[in-house]
């Protein structure tokens, strides 16, 4: 079932998307947000093995939003943008760890993201970051 608004905004999208593709045998289900602005942005998107409700889970990745509020003569306009998203590894059904990658808009346009890397984690360990970000703590902005 969709959501339309009720400030004549029209269709605002559907809060859930399951697809089976049956040639990989792999469902993908996604979660999308329907707040303002972030409407029809991805918040959570799950992959499975053979089924949604009984198969391996693949792949698993929530996304963190925010918005860049943009003035010009007495006019906002807001830039929703990713500001973190969250992937955890998995084999065989058990978690090895998470990857987060942290998103900014570029300080000069403020027109397009820069997707940076910011670190790979073990579920006990410490994170350990590329050379040119420092170090974070996994799930400082998005639990596992």
């Amino acid at each position: 079932m969709g959501l339309t608004s009720d400030k004549h905004w029209g269709f605002l999208g559907y809060s859930a998307q399951r697809i089976y593709d049956t040639e990989a045998d792999i469902v993908t289900y996604r979660q999308f947000r329907q707040d303002f602005p972030h409407f029809g942005k991805v918040a959570r998107q799950l992959q499975y093995k053979n089924s949604y409700n009984f198969g391996e889970l693949l792949t698993r990745r929530r996304t963190s939003h925010s918005a860049l509020a943009l003035s010009s003569g007495g006019n906002t306009t807001y830039y929703p943008y990713v500001v973190q998203s969250l992937d955890t590894l998995l084999e065989g059904g058990e978690t090895l760890g998470y990857a987060i990658t942290d998103t900014t808009p570029k300080p000069a346009t403020m027109a397009v993201p820069v997707n940076c890397p910011v670190a790979v984690c073990a579920p006990a360990a410490p994170c350990s970051p590329p050379r040119s970000a420092k170090a974070r703590v996994c799930g400082e902005m998005l639990s596992p």
